[in-house]
């Protein structure tokens, strides 16, 4: 039996994203509460590129990714959405009510739709081999992925369903 207490709020984050359940902490998370339309939210963060590795960084986007579920979005000031902002205080990430299809057609239900999902991958970026990387070095290879995911991105959205004005934001 596993026990939370108050002190163990970023291990249960971690926990959760370990077992693939997606997490969306900090500024990402207060804007997906505020989700708009007509723009796509990419999160990426330096240093989770390791420029020590020997591996090349490769862009992926999935496209229809987030057509599988909806989300039910509360108003602001909303017992709901004060509900939300209180668990995230507490355990470090939002708490979001989702719904796909259910057994029978037209019901409701935790099943996903049945979409399309697409992922298009990009041409490798090589990284060389540093032991001991500085935050500039990080910060390059950092701007260089994100250039690429862009470029990746601008390249296929229209392909896949998304407008040629749909933007891709990074936070």
């Amino acid at each position: 039996m596993v026990k939370f207490c108050w002190k163990y709020k970023f291990d249960l984050t971690a926990f959760l994203i370990s077992l693939d359940l997606a997490a969306i902490v900090g500024l990402s998370a207060v804007y997906t509460l505020d989700y708009q339309h007509s723009n796509l939210l990419c999160l990426v963060v330096p240093g989770l590129e390791d420029p020590t590795a020997r591996a090349h960084l490769v862009p992926t986007f999935t496209f229809g990714e987030t057509e599988v579920f909806d989300q039910e979005l509360f108003q602001k000031g909303s017992r709901m959405y004060k509900f939300q902002n209180f668990f995230c205080r507490i355990f470090g990430f939002y708490f979001c009510v989702f719904y796909g299809q259910g057994f029978h057609q037209g019901s409701v239900g935790l099943f996903p739709y049945s979409r399309p999902i697409d992922t298009v991958v990009g041409e490798p970026l090589p990284l060389p081999q540093i032991e001991k990387p500085s935050h500039e070095m990080v910060d390059k290879y950092h701007a260089l992925y994100v250039d690429a995911l862009s470029k990746l991105f601008d390249k296929h959205k229209t392909q896949y369903g998304c407008s040629d004005s749909q933007k891709l934001l990074f936070l």
